[in-house]
């Protein structure tokens, strides 16, 4: 699994990594080991990006971010 993955879906997951991304998202990025493209794509949040190079859905049919797990 990429490092972009396994970031994108523990953010989904874990309420506390959400936290401490949203502190310092650079650290963050630096731990899992994403490379610069990733870094740049997640600073812009281009959503349709972050799918293609993660492999994930990150928005519904209807283009709403879906639910974390941890809600």
């Amino acid at each position: 699994m990429s490092a972009l993955k396994t970031l994108l879906k523990d953010l989904g997951s874990d309420a506390s990594l959400e936290r401490e991304y949203e502190q310092d998202a650079e650290a963050v990025m630096e731990r899992y080991g994403l490379d610069a493209e990733d870094r740049e794509t997640l600073r812009r949040r281009d959503l349709e990006t972050l799918e293609q190079r993660s492999g994930l859905r990150i928005t519904t049919e209807d283009g709403n971010k879906p639910v974390k797990g941890y809600e």
